[in-house]
């Protein structure tokens, strides 16, 4: 398994010891542990939400101000902040980047990926106001055909595998 930057954590929160990777028990994988104190640090994953938005026969995909994929498209969402519920998550994150309020309808499906530090739950929407526009972190908003998605411009594995499940379980036109 693989585990995050080994100089990103060094030090307990507790006591301020020094952390060191050790295996607590044989059927589990190393952990973070204080060399002072026995404090475990766990270290969770992170949880992300997107949505599928259908919207004028298409779906909305959206492309970030920065980052290394500042030039590519992908779902709508973002991190889930401690203690809100997911839905509420994924309907402030669509509204931040497209300033559309939506429903969550239905979960499509929950990815996850060997060494990656978050668990991608993707949910299918439905409209329900707004006017579709690029919102604070987003610099273009889209509707794209099925026909016309940039399959070979999309920012996350996540995205296209989400895309996949949405579009095989919809109705033909």
């Amino acid at each position: 398994m693989a585990r995050i930057h080994p100089h990103e954590y060094c030090y307990c929160p507790r006591c301020g010891g020094p952390l060191a990777w050790q295996r607590l028990r044989p059927t589990e994988p190393e952990r973070l542990v204080c060399c002072t104190c026995r404090f475990v640090f766990y270290l969770d994953p992170k949880v992300v939400v997107i949505g599928v938005v259908p919207l004028a026969d298409g779906v909305v995909l959206v492309r970030d101000r920065q980052g290394a994929r500042a030039n590519l498209w992908a779902l709508p969402g973002g991190f889930v902040d401690l203690g809100e519920p997911l839905e509420a998550a994924l309907t402030r994150e669509i509204w931040e980047e497209t300033h559309l309020n939506v429903r969550v309808e239905r979960l499509l499906q929950a990815f996850s990926y060997p060494g990656h530090q978050t668990i991608i739950l993707a949910y299918l929407t439905s409209c329900l106001s707004g006017e579709l526009r690029p919102g604070a972190g987003t610099w273009e908003v889209r509707v794209f055909p099925a026909a016309q998605i940039p399959w070979d411009q999309l920012a996350f594995r996540t995205t296209q595998e989400a895309l996949q499940v949405y579009l095989a379980g919809r109705p033909a036109s």
